[in-house]
């Protein structure tokens, strides 16, 4: 059990990038799907029955994931053809 807390140390840390770069994907395009997900996600998994602000984090997973689902058919980039010229 001695790897225990270097591998809760390195899923936390992984955990932490996630949901920065999903809020930095969010501060882009804050209807994008994945991103929603992903910081909903985060939020729902490190979230503790101890903590203070539970039921505020808790809303904000929850507003997330509905707006992914949402958004997930309407929010599809589509890149340009380009055609041969």
């Amino acid at each position: 059990m001695a790897g225990l807390p270097i591998s809760n140390c390195y899923i936390e840390s992984i955990e932490q990038k996630n949901q920065k770069s999903a809020h930095t994907v969010l501060s882009l395009d804050e209807d994008d799907p994945e991103a929603l997900e992903a910081a909903s996600s985060v939020i729902a998994e490190r979230m503790r029955d101890s903590d203070l602000d539970r039921d505020q984090r808790y809303a904000e997973a929850i507003a997330m994931a509905r707006k992914a689902t949402q958004t997930v058919d309407t929010d599809i980039s589509v890149p340009a053809r380009h055609t041969a010229g």
